[in-house]
Order: C-alpha cells, then structure tokens, then sequence
C-alpha cells in the first residue's frame, strides 16, 4: 500500500510539473500577445494621426484652390 501512495505522490508531482510549465508558457504568450496589441494600437494610433493630418492639410489646400477659383471666376464674369 505504501508503493502504491508513493508512485500517486509522483504521479501527482510530474502532474503539477507539466501543469506548472504549461500556465508559464500561458503567461509567456499572454505577455507576447499584449505587447503585440500595445504595438498594434501605437501603430493605429499614429496612422491615425497622420491621416487626421492629412485630411487637414487637404481641406486647407481645397479651400485656397476653391477661394482661387472664385477669384478668376469673378474676373471672368466682372461679378
């Protein structure tokens, strides 16, 4: 009987073992996966950002190419 509870007690550790390694490598690609969707939002974010940018600079440039054609309309007509 005490070889049958020593052989549970070892079976029972190389159990907890494999258990312990495997939520470490949980944690270890929980953390891979975090700092790529930190890495995916910084990128998003300043994509982002640079069309926001963007966007502005063109409806500025809009806005002068649109008072410019006004301009050379009012010549055009005398209005």
């Amino acid at each position: 009987m005490n070889q049958a509870r020593l052989e549970l007690v070892e079976s029972l550790k190389a159990e907890i073992t494999g258990l312990e390694a495997k939520v470490a490598r949980l944690r270890l690609g929980r953390r891979v996966l975090m700092n790529l969707l930190e890495l995916l939002e910084n990128r998003r974010r300043a994509e982002t950002e640079q069309l926001t940018r963007e966007v502005a600079r063109l409806k500025e440039e809009n806005r002068q190419l649109s008072r410019l054609l006004r301009e050379k309309n009012r010549a055009l007509t005398g209005f």
